[in-house]
C-alpha cells in the first residue's frame, strides 16, 4: 500500500533538498520520516486555520 509520501510529485527543489540530505549524511529513512512529519504538520496547520 502505497503512503502518501510515495504519491508525491517532487518539483526540481525538492530533488535537490533530499540530495543535499543525503550529502549531509542523512540515510534515506530519515528524509522520508521528515517528509511524513511536515506534510502531518501541514495538514494540522491546515485545518486549525480553516476552523
Amino acid at each position: 500500500m502505497a503512503n502518501t509520501v510515495d504519491l508525491l510529485e517532487l518539483d526540481e527543489e525538492w530533488v535537490e533538498l533530499i540530495i543535499e540530505a543525503k550529502n549531509m549524511g542523512m540515510q534515506l529513512e530519515e528524509v522520508r520520516r521528515f517528509f511524513e512529519n511536515g506534510l502531518k504538520d501541514e495538514k494540522v496547520e491546515k485545518d486549525r486555520v480553516t476552523k
